[in-house]
């Protein structure tokens, strides 16, 4: 399975001493420990990254085979044909979309309820794919069961558990503190 983590979600997946982190540490720990991937793609998303102080920890996953990334290009053309489609002043999580119409990603980690209308909006992807599910605070309960095979996209595969090496990289990374 693969997932886009909202910036707005990022700080919640992996500093487990933020008030909410334990209703997104399943995320973290089934990209950690199972088969789950981050998918990571475009110059804004890219920027949000940085100003989060992300992006070497995103890079370090990539190398690891943990994340997949989406050439900057594609999703940077696919954000604004889907901005000069959409206007509405309340959307500016194109970028989002761009990410999971690219990737045909099924699911994002979001914290932004302003954003999820517009997530899940079929008629944003033209029907031309489902548009993803969101793993969310409100209902991570219910969501946990969203961090399954079923929802692993083809930029994701093949897909398999965390090895040993893999987390002996991780552990012994300064990002991931």
């Amino acid at each position: 399975m693969c997932i886009i983590i909202d910036a707005n979600a990022l700080g919640l997946v992996f500093n487990a001493e933020t008030n909410e982190h334990e209703k997104f540490k399943p995320v973290l720990d089934w990209i950690n420990n199972g088969k789950g991937k981050i998918v990571y793609g475009g110059t804004k998303y890219e920027t949000e990254l940085i100003k989060a102080g992300k992006l070497k920890l995103i890079k370090l996953y990539n190398d690891i085979g943990k994340a997949v990334y989406i050439c900057n290009k594609k999703v940077d053309d696919k954000q604004s044909e889907i901005e000069k489609r959409v206007n509405n002043p309340h959307f500016n999580d194109s970028h989002l979309v761009a990410i999971v119409y690219v990737s045909k990603c099924k699911l994002i980690c979001s914290n932004d309820r302003d954003a999820y209308p517009f997530l899940k909006d079929s008629s944003i992807y033209q029907n031309e794919i489902p548009a993803p599910k969101i793993y969310n605070k409100q209902s991570f309960r219910k969501h946990k069961q969203l961090l399954n095979d079923s929802n692993i996209a083809e930029c994701c595969k093949p897909c398999s558990r965390t090895t040993k090496k893999q987390r002996e990289s991780l552990n012994r990374n300064p990002y991931t503190l």
